[in-house]
């Protein structure tokens, strides 16, 4: 990944609304379990999942229109 890519990630995550950010970060930057978030969040697992699933679309989007 070069460091324009990685700089836009970063950016796109640290925009994201909580709690979405923790759970985002949680999940793959410190690669904790589902499992683990949604009881450290006081949330269900499928909420979390769905919040995960979320952000990714959100990411995925914003990168897909940011072009080359």
């Amino acid at each position: 990944m070069i460091r324009r890519e990685r700089d836009e990630i970063n950016d796109l995550v640290r925009n994201l609304g909580e709690p979405d950010r923790e759970i985002f970060i949680r999940r793959y930057f410190y690669l904790e379990k589902v499992r683990d978030i949604a009881l450290r969040l006081g949330m269900q697992e499928k909420a979390v999942t769905a919040r995960i699933h979320r952000a990714r679309e959100k990411l995925r989007i914003n990168l897909e229109t940011r072009g080359p």
